[in-house]
């Protein structure tokens, strides 16, 4: 019965065993829907994005595309109702991660996204990347990217490949994610790119209608599935495997002539008519094969999967590996024990000037002098004998320049060696170069010996004088202190005198000025008008002799006090001094404008006198000035703080400056304005003590302006 089975199976045509496929699947997919398998979900959320032609919106917003087809005509059979959420291409993955979606199309598998999402087993379509440029573009092999802005679809698997691949090159270049490929066309289209990667089914369709130009740079092929997040909607992707698998099996089935719809691909080649009645026979037979075929696919889907992620693996690592010998510090040559050479990496071209392409496949000794061949033997011969060899060796490379080399070559397996030259050319220059500074410095060591024991010599002899001199310099030293001393004293018994006398000077003073006032109380009558403009000018003198005592007591008193340093603040200090000092008739007079003054550390009562001195100063020499103005200012500099204040009165002449700060100096006379002279000697001593400047600046008739600046660390 089996043997005659076996005969009528290989009889029938390939046609006959196609239909029997068709109809076992279709049986057995049916006996199983029958079952219970149903989509449990009335509405399915799909996203959709612009990928022509697989996924997409048409001129009409409507959804369209080789997916869309697919998934529409799987919910009409299913029952299901689409619902699409339209976006961007990271917006849709976003949103399958976040499970607002149910179902996502044209979905790339690759390890890092199986952790994320759920593929169905059947893959829909296989796709590459490739890049596109405008047809000016020079750009056919990956070189011709380097420094180049290159567009890519944000978050998709050609971004990761195309980083990957270009590291492992050791390209440099500009990526710009965009939204789209449309949007990255258009960049390059319009010079803001220099080129663009799109998958192939987009470029076929949109690169000539853009502009542009195929490259001859194919990479990162990628297998097209439908996705769902992760441990849900399973039954989802079961039903799509269900349709797809039976569609691919079918020749001239909607599979394929949806293919042919938007890509303009062949369907299946139409099957030949065969008996029926052999395909019912044959059927019943093959129902029970089924379930084991379909049980091994799924073994095999397993390890395929298992398989794929394996050799992703795999090839992350040759990339990684590749890399790292080519960004080797050392240059590195692979050969077998004749010499023969099968690769090097860039230190080494870099290194000897030999390229890749001429030595590959070529014996290296073709490529050295013959002066370096019995060297290059005897090393290999060592290294055949003991597994390891290692020298230094000077050599000539492509433009004659001179290098010294520590080659190490280790023997990988049998006639395979790996050999690293360490470039030691840097490192020999710099020990010729010690070297001969040695030799230098020794020769200025020895010069510099005989000088230093001559000077040692001198320097002996002149020892003794220098002690005398330091005798003499104590002496002279212990004068100065001792005259010091005296003159301290001296200046505190003027200090003590100064006050002594002015404090006795004002008792006969008054007394006069009583006097003179009783003269003229009691005696006026009796006098005659020179008398009493006598006695006046009696009383005007002795007055003016006591303002003078106040302000040589007030000088002598700055002197011995000492300062008690706080927080003052200026702008209040001078508001107060200016009320306290300015008549009603000057203050109606007077515009006072005083602008934003900081707090000062400095003593209180001393630093009032400053300002009560040069505000009854500019007061006084602007009385006789059409403009009457007092302007006050400061100034914050890094170590200190000025204050000005600016009148626009008398002035003075700016040769006679230097006099303003001494004590008696007037550059007016006393008919013109009244005063003593001392009001700014006592003004520059308070500010001194705080550590300050004190200055002037004017010119006749044009006012003048007084400065003093305090320290702002006192």
């Amino acid at each position: 019965m089996h043997d005659c089975m076996c005969l009528m199976i290989k009889s029938v045509s390939s046609y006959a065993q196609k239909q029997t496929i068709k109809f076992c699947c279709l049986a057995f997919l049916l006996l199983v829907s029958a079952k219970g398998f149903s989509a449990n979900m009335d509405t399915v959320k799909v996203g959709i994005y612009q990928n022509e032609p697989k996924v997409y919106l048409n001129n009409k917003g409507q959804p369209a595309g080789i997916f869309v087809d697919f998934l529409e005509k799987i919910a009409r059979q299913e029952n299901w109702h689409i619902e699409y959420e339209t976006g961007d291409w990271k917006w849709c993955l976003n949103a399958l991660k976040k499970g607002e979606i149910d179902l996502m199309p044209d979905v790339a598998f690759t390890v890092d996204r199986s952790k994320k999402f759920d593929f169905n087993n059947t893959c829909v379509l296989e796709s590459w990347s490739q890049v596109y440029a405008k047809p000016t573009s020079e750009i056919v092999k990956l070189s011709d990217l380097s420094g180049k802005r290159i567009v890519i679809l944000r978050g998709s698997v050609q971004e990761g490949n195309f980083r990957q691949m270009m590291s492992g090159f050791n390209i440099h270049y500009k990526l710009i994610p965009v939204k789209s490929y449309n949007e990255g066309f258009n960049m390059v289209n319009n010079d803001l790119a220099d080129a663009a990667i799109a998958n192939h089914y987009f470029g076929e369709m949109h690169y000539e209608k853009a502009g542009l130009k195929k490259t001859p740079i194919i990479f990162s092929p990628a297998s097209l599935y439908f996705a769902t997040p992760k441990g849900k909607n399973g039954k989802l992707l079961q039903a799509i495997d269900k349709h797809l698998t039976n569609w691919i099996n079918t020749p001239d089935s909607y599979y394929y002539n949806t293919l042919n719809k938007y890509c303009g691909l062949p369907g299946q080649p139409p099957a030949s008519k065969f008996p029926m009645w052999i395909t019912y026979l044959i059927g019943g037979l093959l129902v029970i094969a089924f379930v084991v075929i379909i049980t091994l696919r799924h073994m095999v889907g397993v390890k395929t999967k298992a398989i794929r992620q394996t050799n992703m693996r795999l090839k992350e690592e040759r990339n990684k590996f590749k890399s790292y010998i080519e960004n080797a510090p050392y240059g590195i040559l692979v050969t077998n024990a004749k010499g023969k050479c099968f690769d090097i990496n860039n230190t080494f071209t870099s290194l000897t000037g030999i390229k890749k392409h001429d030595i590959c496949n070529t014996n290296m000794y073709e490529h050295l002098p013959s002066s370096y061949h019995r060297s290059s033997v005897r090393h290999f011969e060592k290294a055949i004998a003991d597994n390891h060899a290692s020298g230094t060796y000077m050599f000539f490379n492509k433009k004659n320049e001179k290098h010294y080399c520590n080659i190490d070559t280790v023997k990988i397996f049998d006639d395979r060696f790996i050999s690293f030259l360490n470039d030691l050319t840097e490192r020999y220059v710099a020990q010729k170069e010690l070297k001969l500074l040695k030799n230098r410095l020794e020769k200025q060591v020895e010069k510099r010996t005989v000088e230093l024991k001559e000077k040692i010599f001198y320097l002996h002899k002149s020892q003794k004088a220098m002690l005398y001199m330091v005798e003499d310099l104590n002496k002279m030293t212990a004068d100065l202190k001792e005259e010091r001393r005296k003159l301290r004293f001296f200046n505190e018994e003027l200090e003590a005198f100064t006050y002594s006398v002015s404090h006795d000077l004002r008792a006969p003073l008054r007394a006069i000025n009583g006097f003179s006032n009783f003269l003229v109380e009691d005696y006026a009558s009796k006098l005659d008008d020179e008398g009493i403009r006598y006695i006046n000018i009696i009383m005007s003198n002795t007055n003016k002799m006591d303002n003078l005592i106040s302000n040589l007591l007030t000088m002598s008193r700055v002197s011995r006090t000492e300062l008690t340093s706080s927080d003052v603040d200026m702008h209040t200090t001078v508001k107060t001094i200016f009320d306290e000092i300015a008549t009603a008739e000057e203050k109606d007079e007077f515009d006072l404008e005083i602008h934003d003054l900081p707090k000062a550390k400095c003593d209180a009562r001393l630093i009032k006198q400053v300002w009560q001195n040069l505000i009854a100063n500019a007061l006084k020499y602007s009385s006789k000035s059409p403009v009457k103005k007092i302007e006050i200012r400061a100034e914050q500099k890094k170590e200190e703080t000025v204050f000005c204040i600016k009148d626009h009165g008398a002035g003075f002449d700016p040769k006679y400056k230097t006099k303003l700060f001494g004590v008696f100096q007037r550059l007016h006379t006393e008919k013109e304005f009244h005063g003593t002279g001392v009001g700014l000697a006592i003004v520059q001593r308070i500010i001194k003590k705080h550590g300050g400047r004190v200055w002037a600046e004017g010119k006749t008739n044009k006012g003048a302006s007084f400065y003093f600046s305090l320290p702002k660390k006192h």
